[in-house]
């Protein structure tokens, strides 16, 4: 239950990650240009703001569409046709992305909410979550730690739904390194404590908790 859950956090994580083609999107009224991260189904904008020399320009809110239909709602500053600065901009699925911009993309403090309920609270940077953050899951399930390239990595905490966690060193979203497993306190599920060394989402030193991460036969190979 446990590694399939955790296959369900790579997967979240990795969001920010899809194929991109950056490029310019035309108001059809006015003929002002806005440049957008990825021009993926996208098919123009309005904007309700100054233009200058043909580019968005200063704060104001626009929408992005395909074939006519709001697809986004946004709000930010523009400084020759790219965000800057503080702006949050929405999906209509309920999805939002709060964040700092620097020459049209998110580079700062960043707040990301999908529509399940789900959370990310932290450090956006050359594309995607590098920095410290915290993660929260609708179920309870929580990440507090260091991300590089939108996976845990470095130092952090995972927390599960049942209250068990693994504290330690990370590396692509698996305990790799010094660590501590605790078991969860009551319920079902393995109780115990597990602390040393990891590798790849295996204990090495000694006989690890079943099922936390890789399953028992995966590891064999990994001590």
């Amino acid at each position: 239950m446990k590694r399939a859950f955790l296959v369900l956090v790579l997967a979240v994580l990795a969001i920010p990650a899809a194929a991109q083609t950056p490029g310019w999107l035309t108001d059809a009224k006015t003929g002002c240009k806005m440049w957008v991260r990825s021009t993926e189904h996208l098919s123009g904008f309005t904007w309700t703001g100054a233009c200058v020399d043909g580019l968005v320009s200063g704060p104001g809110d626009f929408t992005l569409t395909l074939n006519g239909a709001v697809i986004w709602t946004g709000t930010n500053g523009f400084v020759k046709g790219k965000r800057e600065g503080h702006g949050i901009i929405k999906s209509t699925d309920g999805y939002s992305f709060e964040s700092e911009y620097r020459d049209g993309v998110p580079d700062g403090h960043t707040v990301e909410r999908l529509p399940s309920g789900d959370y990310f609270d932290g450090e956006f940077h050359s594309g995607g979550r590098n920095g410290p953050g915290t993660f929260v899951w609708h179920d309870g399930a929580r990440y507090v730690g260091n991300l590089k390239d939108n996976l845990n990595d470095g130092q952090g905490t995972f927390t599960f739904p049942d209250g068990s966690s693994y504290t330690g060193e990370w590396k692509a979203s698996m305990p790799d390194g010094q660590g501590v497993y605790r078991g969860p306190s009551s319920g079902q599920g393995q109780k115990g404590t597990w602390s040393g060394k990891w590798r790849d989402g295996c204990f090495l030193d000694g006989e690890g908790p079943v099922s936390a991460f890789r399953r028992a036969e995966d590891c064999v190979a990994k001590k």
